[in-house]
């Protein structure tokens, strides 16, 4: 009966435990979504929604090499399991107010962005969920092998 129960117990909790797929390396297969979802194309044929930028940077996401489209053209998979405690996508949680996009935004060679403020100084963008609730249009930055102007304090982060 002992035993019964345990294997009863442990194939509930199986049951119960969310279907996600285990986060690999960034294969160059990253597309992102007009809603800045960004997805993985893998070896199984299928879309793997990347739920944070903390697994997307743990998985070597290159962000200056998202293939920006308007929608996914294969089956969507489990999506990947986050790297953070919690994965709540960012419309949940508390955004500060963002200053937007004004296509003065530099793409450096390590993949940062920044977008010249209004002190004409250079502010980094801190993170893709920032980027997005600045409406940062990620197909017409300006590349540039270093900042043309000086460094500012970043932008606060709205993700």
């Amino acid at each position: 009966m002992k035993l019964w129960l345990t294997s009863a117990c442990a194939l509930l909790a199986l049951a119960l435990t969310p279907l996600v797929a285990t986060a690999a390396n960034a294969n160059g297969n990253d597309v992102i979504l007009p809603d800045g979802s960004v997805y993985q194309l893998d070896a199984d044929g299928a879309y793997h929604w990347i739920p944070d930028v903390a697994t997307a940077n743990a998985m070597h996401l290159d962000w200056s090499s998202l293939q920006p489209v308007a929608s996914l053209d294969a089956p969507v998979g489990d999506p990947y399991s986050s790297t953070t405690a919690s994965s709540a996508p960012a419309a949940f949680s508390t955004l500060t107010s963002v200053v937007p996009a004004d296509g003065s935004d530099v793409l450096l060679p390590d993949g940062t962005v920044y977008q010249l403020g209004s002190d004409d100084e250079y502010h980094a963008i801190p993170d893709v969920a920032t980027a997005n609730a600045m409406h940062l249009d990620w197909t017409n930055l300006q590349l540039a092998d270093e900042l043309p102007g000086p460094a500012g304090d970043p932008i606060a982060s709205a993700g």
